[in-house]
């Protein structure tokens, strides 16, 4: 059993108009209400890229966020959900809502969300010398219906966040609507 255990990349494109702000803020809450944190444990630094390019007014984003969640009383298993943002050609435009302006951004925005299962990741067999040699038969034998278990509960939550970022575009999606608080063209 591989000690990473990939899920297939889920990814939402969309081209018009949209708030980025509103976007990243809504998809930070939803990670923060299920539990993912970032490196240390916290919930400021789930920012690991930030790279923008500037041509003119037109401006290219890509943003990579790392976080994980570790599942209730398991000190074996932690969930990652790499998220990436690609922007391209991004402008400011000014758009009306509800009778005043909006600072809006206009272009094409990609959301890539990788879900992955960092499996040991607490090196309990590598650090015990003999428990080290009986690693491949725990993983394969006698945790295999434990690891599909969790790889189906990633599994969910990843739909669930794309299922929620879609339904921030006004997409079609086949999950559950999840109550949104933040809409498309909503400042927060």
């Amino acid at each position: 059993m591989p000690e990473k255990i990939k899920l297939p990349t889920l990814t939402v494109q969309y081209r018009d108009v949209f708030l980025f702000k509103t976007l990243y803020f809504m998809i930070y809450e939803w990670l923060m209400d299920n539990g993912y944190h970032d490196e240390d444990g916290g919930e400021k630094r789930l920012e690991k890229h930030y790279e923008e390019h500037r041509h003119g007014d037109l401006r290219h984003y890509r943003i990579w966020w790392r976080p994980f969640r570790i599942p209730a009383n398991s000190g074996f298993v932690k969930y990652h959900l790499d998220i990436d943002y690609l922007g391209l050609a991004i402008q400011q435009v000014e758009i009306m809502r509800e009778g005043r302006r909006i600072k809006a951004q206009s272009g094409e925005i990609n959301v890539f969300i990788n879900g992955w299962i960092e499996v040991d990741f607490q090196e309990y067999f590598k650090k015990n010398f003999i428990m080290r040699y009986f690693e491949d038969t725990f993983k394969t034998r006698w945790m295999k219906k434990n690891l599909e278990g969790h790889k189906a509960e990633l599994k969910r939550d990843a739909f669930r966040l794309h299922g929620v970022v879609k339904k921030f575009f006004d997409l079609w999606h086949s999950m559950p609507i999840e109550v949104l608080f933040h809409g498309k063209y909503e400042e927060v």
